[in-house]
C-alpha cells in the first residue's frame, strides 16, 4: 500500500516495508488530502511505492491504493 507525504517531510521512515521510489501525485481539484504523517497538516505532493509497487507502475499500473485514504493516481 502506497503512502502518501508532503514535500517537507518526504519519505516515510516509521513503516515495516521500504518506500524508496517517489513519484507525484496527479491533483483531482475536488480531492484534498493531507499527509500522512503523524501531526503534519500539509497537502500531499508526493507518493511513495515500495519496490513490488514500482514494477507495478513500470508495468503500466497508475493507480495505488493509499492507507485509510482511497485510492490515488501517479504520473
Amino acid at each position: 500500500m502506497a503512502v502518501a507525504r508532503c514535500e517537507q517531510c518526504g519519505p516515510p521512515t516509521e513503516t515495516k516495508h521500504n518506500y524508496s521510489h517517489a513519484y507525484k501525485l496527479v491533483p483531482f481539484p475536488s480531492m484534498r488530502m493531507v499527509c500522512g504523517k503523524t501531526g503534519c497538516s500539509q497537502p500531499v505532493s508526493t507518493i511513495w511505492l515500495s519496490d513490488e509497487e514500482k514494477k507495478e507502475y513500470l508495468r503500466g499500473q497508475r493507480f495505488f491504493k493509499i492507507a485509510r485514504r482511497g485510492e490515488m493516481r501517479v504520473k
